[in-house]
């Protein structure tokens, strides 16, 4: 069957139950709702089995609309070469934080403009969300943002891998002082983990 006719059959079908539909409110039962591929998500009575929470994670990961997404660094901090200070920006940093809020936001102004300049509407675009980890220094990079009331969330997850006994060393350096520690890196980079670090140190920043 064309792919065109199939989606126009199965719209039908949408359009003929639509009257016949009624909305959930039973307490007692298990049921997730979801508005608009995304625009709000209900589950109700929390006592699911395993597989109804790969669902419920799966929904709530499940993105249909086109997005854009930009990877920004951190700016330098006071102590630059030490993880375990957890060191705040520096005055480079800081100038740098600030310049990053200033050129995105041109960029999207633009982007906008660039919308609007091409019959389109003149709605503001997609409200911005910054991600950073838990990091002082990437926590005050993002400031900025928050200043202008942007959402700003955190995320473990997102933050700098404890590099162990590599802290402050050179590539040659450590290749010369933990060759077989290199070795193992370079066989199986997403598994190893230098001593007293964790897991591929040099992958994540």
């Amino acid at each position: 069957m064309d792919p065109d006719e199939a989606a126009q059959r199965y719209l039908q079908r949408i359009q003929t139950k639509i009257p016949v539909f009624e909305t959930m409110d039973e307490n007692d039962l298990n049921y997730v709702k979801m508005t608009n591929a995304g625009e709000s998500f209900f589950y109700n009575n929390v006592n699911f089995n395993y597989l109804s929470h790969r669902i419920i994670f799966y929904l709530t990961n499940l993105h249909v609309k086109s997005r854009t997404t930009f990877f920004v660094r951190a700016g330098t901090a006071t102590e630059e070469d030490s993880y375990k200070a957890d060191a705040p920006l520096s005055e480079q940093g800081q100038a740098y934080a600030a310049k990053v809020a200033e050129t995105l936001l041109k960029h999207r102004e633009e982007e906008r403009q660039a919308r609007i300049d091409q019959g389109g509407s003149d709605a503001p675009l997609r409200q911005l969300t910054v991600w950073t980890s838990t990091r002082a220094r990437t926590i005050q990079t993002a400031q900025p943002f928050k200043d202008k009331g942007f959402k700003v969330r955190q995320r473990s997850q997102m933050s700098q891998i404890n590099p162990g006994v590599c802290e402050k060393l050179s590539e040659r350096a450590i290749r010369s002082m933990y060759p077989e520690e290199v070795e193992k890196h370079e066989l199986d980079p997403y598994h190893h983990r230098y001593p007293r670090a964790e897991v591929c140190p040099r992958f994540l920043v």
